[in-house]
């Protein structure tokens, strides 16, 4: 490869640009730059841009760069081709690696410290294409130095780094397979043979007609699973022959799915009594499922019995003030069930919250993959609390040690996202990026998906692929064949539609209006099974390899050597292992 260069423009609140030049040395065949965070001390960096030459191209030139795109794209492939200028920054501390594959002079780049500051921005300008990682710091110094390190790969694909990351997140991470852990956890063992199906059982209306609720004006919850319904379906899933299923009650507490968080217990008294949850529990036990529930140590809002602002996260306002935190996106768009949505600081979400609550959870009964909202779909933050301050890095850590708490009380913990940080103690996410397929009219720099978090993951965490392939077997042919294609876990969603404005899984939901839709409803639940239980055993493999054979025909390859090619032309798949091929129509 060409002779290593790289500096950094670090871009200041106020004024130009500055460059910052990098320790740079080479070990293990790789060069490492390291920017010591003494280095950033007293100088009020904002944001820090790595450009570096193995990782700047000129079009047009064999090969392309792969990297984790927008939080809503999942991972995207840009071949070196002519095209209109065009940029695109990832989700902070998502995967923390993207290279330039398939030529010559790949490269696989990884953000070996500094991550929870850290995502990759990608563009072309003018036929030349830069992978820059970037590290977000917000006029801060750093609590460490933000390592990076290039690795030549001549002629590896993006398969092969990816096999070289998880390598990395097994070796040095502490991720272990899920052969290893279901052998110790037998409700790991039953999530992976099993599919999810998920029950919104009710909410109060979002937006909500009362940003400050308290007792006297708390919209009520609309009720469109209670406990003699829940029960009902469940007995009818054991009479139409489905074995094994996990199923997570949603809104199942005080005032409904995003009612009243933090608070947490007791349920919800519209549904049926709590002896009558709990009774619904232990029938769904008998009937041999494992049953779980949705909890959240993110948001809060004033209604709950155990609201308390000085929890709430702080953030540092331009004169220096320290103020309450809200999670404006939901406050802009008028606030959720439960009104202003506060954000909680995840040292106080885990030490006042996660352990004083959890256990009250844990004794209705619920045993299996606890769900925790949001926690592995949104970027930790700095709070700035005199009495709790907490870092991004700090505030991962805390959010592992609520991964743990809940794998400690109920067997298992599972969330919703893409980043990668606490996978070390993630069993399940519901989905792992919001789309099901790229668009070039929203970014002209998109050429394909690429399953990039699966390369890495599967055979260490169950996934269903993204918030499409939700409900597929009420779908297409696309969302069916990508879920085969991504090696997905089946997620169903009883109520997963939020209302036109919120519908990120799809318009077409699985609903429940009458006692005659059970049967129906149950239908769909029962083709998921019957499609996962020949597939299931190869969630304990590693997925290998992903190519594209033409247009169209895809290939996954698993570590026990079966390929399963998708045809998105002629609406099949096929299952080849050990001489044996099945081909299946969808």
């Amino acid at each position: 490869m060409n002779t290593f260069t790289a500096y950094a423009d670090a871009f200041v609140f106020s004024g130009a640009p500055e460059v910052i030049l990098p320790d740079i040395h080479r070990r293990d065949g790789e060069v490492i730059l390291t920017f010591p965070a003494r280095l950033f001390s007293g100088r009020k960096i904002q944001r820090l841009r790595v450009v570096a030459s193995w990782t700047t191209v000129q079009a047009p030139a064999e090969g392309y760069l792969f990297y984790p795109a927008a939080f809503d794209q999942g991972s995207a492939l840009s071949h070196f081709t002519l095209r209109p200028d065009a940029e695109q920054d990832s989700r902070r501390d998502s995967l923390s690696f993207a290279g330039v594959g398939g030529c010559a002079d790949a490269v696989m780049v990884q953000i070996l410290s500094g991550n929870a500051d850290s995502h990759f921005h990608t563009e072309v300008q003018g036929g030349i294409y830069r992978l820059c990682p970037v590290f977000d710091l917000d006029g801060v110094e750093p609590s460490e130095d933000l390592v990076i390190a290039y690795r030549p790969m001549p002629q590896a694909t993006y398969a092969d780094m990816a096999r070289a990351y998880r390598h990395y997140q097994m070796e040095v991470r502490g991720c272990r397979t899920l052969r290893e852990r279901a052998a110790e956890r037998e409700s790991l063992k039953y999530a992976i043979e099993a599919p999810e199906l998920r029950i919104r059982m009710g909410w109060k209306p979002v937006p909500t007609p009362e940003f400050h609720q308290t007792p006297e004006n708390e919209p009520p919850v609309k009720v469109v699973c209670d406990i003699a319904k829940l029960c009902a379906l469940m007995r009818e899933m054991k009479r139409q022959g489905i074995r094994q299923c996990e199923i997570c009650l949603v809104g199942w507490g005080k005032g409904g799915h995003d009612g009243r968080f933090p608070q947490q217990v007791p349920s919800e008294p519209a549904y049926g009594t709590v002896e009558a949850m709990k009774d619904a529990i232990r029938e769904a036990q008998a009937l041999g499922y494992q049953i779980v529930c949705h909890t959240g140590s993110m948001e809060a809002y004033e209604i709950a019995d155990n609201f308390d602002l000085e929890a709430m996260a702080q953030r540092r306002t331009g004169d220096g003030r320290c103020i309450p935190m809200l999670n404006d996106g939901y406050a802009r768009a008028g606030g959720l069930s439960g009104g202003v949505p506060y954000v909680i600081c995840p040292k106080v979400a885990y030490e006042k919250y996660a352990v004083d609550d959890l256990p009250k959870v844990r004794d209705y009964g619920f045993s299996g993959l606890h769900f925790v909202d949001e926690l592995t779909a949104v970027a930790t933050w700095t709070c700035c609390h005199p009495q709790h301050p907490c870092t991004r890095k700090e505030g991962e850590e805390a959010y592992r040690k609520i991964a743990q708490r809940a794998t400690k009380l109920f067997g298992g913990f599972q969330s919703e996202g893409w980043l990668d940080f606490m996978n070390a103690d993630v069993d399940y996410v519901m989905y792992t990026s919001f789309r099901n397929h790229l668009d070039p009219s929203v970014n002209p720099l998109f050429d394909e998906m690429i399953p990039l978090w699966q390369l890495v993951w599967h055979g260490l965490v169950l996934s269903n692929p993204n918030a499409h392939t939700v409900n597929y077997p009420l779908k297409g042919a696309k969302e069916h064949l990508r879920f085969i294609e991504y090696g997905g876990r089946p997620l169903m969603y009883l109520y997963s539609k939020f209302g036109e404005r919120k519908n990120w899984m799809g318009d077409l939901d699985l609903r429940c209006e009458t006692e005659t839709d059970i049967p129906v409803c149950v239908t769909a639940i029962r083709k998921a099974w019957d499609d996962y239980v020949p597939l299931h055993h190869l969630q304990y493999e590693f997925m290998e390899n992903h190519e594209k054979c033409a247009d169209g025909v895809y290939r996954t390859t698993y570590s026990d050597g079966t390929q399963i090619t998708v045809d998105y032309q002629n609406r099949r798949y096929t299952v080849e292992h050990g001489g044996n091929v099945h081909t299946q129509s969808v």
